[in-house]
Formats: structure tokens, C-alpha cells, sequence
């Protein structure tokens, strides 16, 4: 409910804007806009600096998130194990400079901040979406339907985005991209083998791959105990 409450804040923000400066040419100067011209000067400059603050620290932490997911699961994923630790330093800021050069090129190409939103749910997080509901409710869910969801998502998205009847009907990619890469994932799991191993087992090789940089395959004997002990609980 919390999170429901913050979420509605933006929208009421907005819709305030709308009615105040109707002529506003750029939707997001709407939270400028309400901060210096309805507040007294300082309250108002003090709440833009707290936007500005809180955008920032949300930035950051995004940038953080990307590297980690570079340098500890992609590097592994492409060599086979973890960073040693005299590179981890190095590759991380490289990764960071990766990142924010990425996302630097994404938003200089959007014109407004809320189409920027919603074409990156419906190319990132519609997918992310789908993977995480199917795989919380479906055990029968692989490797395969995972990453049939991840590719369908950005795809359904340029398409709809490309094709103008299309998004003159949905008005953005965030459902048909949703709704599609669910059937990819449910699709793309029937009619491919399932997993090797139960959950209990990967939840076991998954926690020993944080804590050491050997291959999956190496350290799966070492992880049999764990999984063990973690069968009872999955059942």
C-alpha cells in the first residue's frame, strides 16, 4: 500500500500542472514549474533541490545495480567464473562507464521523461515481468522460456513503435509486450526440455557462485549438502 501511495504522487503532481499551466510545453518541467511558482521561493527551491537529490542518489544506484550484474554475472557467465580481485576495481569502473554512457545515449533520444518510462518497461521490464511471474507460479519453467520472454519484450516493443496502427491502438509497448512474452516464456519452456535440476539445487549453486569463483560445475559436489537440506523446505 505504501508503495501504492508513492506511485500515486506523480500522477496527482501532473494532473496539478495540467490544470495550472495548461500552455506547458514539455511535461517534465511540470515539477519545476509547481515548485517555484506555487511554493514561497525558498520552500520551492529547497523541494527542487530534493527532487534533484532524489534523482540522483536513484541514478546512482541504478549504475551500481548494472555494474554488479556486469561484473558478477555476465563476466562469469562469459569466462566461467568470478573476477580475480586485483581486476574487480578496474572492470568496475570500466562497467560504469559503460553503463552511464548507455543510458546517456537512451535519453538523449527521448523527447520527454514519461515516453522514456514507458518505452523502457515495455522493452526491459515487461520481460523481467514475465520470467519472474511465470517462474514464481510455474516450476516447469527453463532456460529456454526465460530468455524467449527477455527477447520477445524489446522486440514486440520496436514493433509497436514502428508500426503506427499498432500504436495508435495500444498507445504504448507495455501490454502487448507483456502479454506476448508470457507466451513466450509458457511456449518456449513446453516445447523444450526442463530443467536438469530442482529449484532447491539451483538455489544451492546459486549461493555458493557468490561467495567463490569456481565453475558452477566444479562447485556443484560441494553444494549437494546444501541442497539437501533445502529440499524438505521446497517441498
Amino acid at each position: 500500500m505504501l508503495y501504492l501511495f508513492f506511485s500515486l504522487i506523480p500522477a496527482l503532481l501532473g494532473l496539478a500542472a495540467l490544470q495550472l499551466a495548461p500552455a506547458l510545453d514539455n511535461p517534465s518541467y511540470a515539477f519545476p514549474f509547481l515548485a517555484l511558482n506555487t511554493l514561497p521561493l525558498a520552500l520551492g527551491v529547497l523541494v527542487l533541490l530534493a527532487g534533484i537529490s532524489a534523482t540522483l542518489s536513484s541514478a546512482s544506484s541504478d549504475a551500481i545495480a548494472g555494474v554488479s550484474v556486469l561484473v558478477g554475472d555476465l563476466y562469469k557467465v562469459l569466462c566461467g567464473r568470478l573476477p580475480p580481485p586485483q581486476q574487480v576495481v578496474l572492470l568496475s569502473r570500466l562497467g560504469l562507464v559503460a553503463v552511464v554512457a548507455l543510458a546517456l545515449g537512451f535519453a538523449l533520444l527521448a523527447d520527454n521523461i514519461i515516453g522514456y518510462i514507458t518505452t523502457m518497461v515495455g522493452m526491459v521490464l515487461s520481460g523481467l515481468f514475465a520470467v519472474a511471474v511465470v517462474g514464481l507460479r510455474w516450476t516447469r519453467l527453463n532456460k529456454t522460456g526465460a530468455l524467449a520472454a527477455l527477447v520477445t519484450a524489446p522486440m514486440v516493443s520496436l514493433l509497436v513503435l514502428w508500426w503506427p496502427g499498432a500504436q495508435a491502438f495500444w498507445g504504448n509497448p507495455v501490454i502487448p509486450a507483456t502479454l506476448l512474452s508470457l507466451l513466450a516464456a509458457i511456449v518456449g519452456s513446453v516445447l523444450t526440455r526442463p530443467a536438469a535440476i530442482s529449484r532447491a539445487e539451483a538455489l544451492a549453486l546459486l549461493a555458493a557462485g557468490r561467495v567463490t569463483d569456481q565453475p558452477a560445475a566444479a562447485s556443484a559436489d560441494k553444494t549437494a549438502p546444501l541442497a539437501a537440506t533445502a529440499q524438505p523446505e521446497a517441498r
